[in-house]
């Protein structure tokens, strides 16, 4: 049922924009759906290529699922950005340094942490891109 409402939420988001929800964008946000640690853009782009499905379409789309939350980037070991689905609105990466898996989560309190470094520094922030790095417990495990 996950899946089903996070289609139903890409189609109502995309609306809001004014862009359908087309058979393409559905391919490219599933494809990032079924790999927990992330794509970069050309590893989504040959995922889609058999389907015709070039690589500015997946670079679009991406940017559109990014902007409506429904992808975030976090780096890889290589300093390379990898793609996460999500369910739309704001969570935060926590990236296994072993195998990298990425499970978003939801941080309360960031509206405090805004509000201490504007005390601290003068700046209004109005955004902010926060990635968490750890070991899962299946590496954990492994470690022994």
């Amino acid at each position: 049922m996950e899946h089903d409402e996070a289609i139903a939420g890409l189609r109502e988001a995309f609306q809001t924009i004014g862009k359908r929800f087309t058979s393409q964008r559905r391919r490219i946000w599933e494809l990032f759906a079924a790999h927990p640690a992330g794509l970069t853009i050309s590893e989504a782009a040959e995922g889609v290529r058999d389907g015709g499905i070039g690589h500015t379409t997946v670079y679009r789309t991406v940017k559109e699922l990014t902007e409506l939350g429904y992808l975030q980037w976090v780096h890889d070991r290589d300093g390379e950005h990898r793609y996460i689905a999500g369910r739309g609105g704001h969570s935060h990466p926590l990236v296994c340094r072993g195998c990298g898996r990425v499970l978003l989560i939801d941080c309360q309190g960031m509206s405090t942490l805004h509000k201490l470094i504007a005390v601290q520094t003068g700046f209004i922030v109005d955004g902010h891109h926060l990635e968490v790095f750890g070991t899962c417990p299946d590496c954990q495990a492994r470690r022994g």
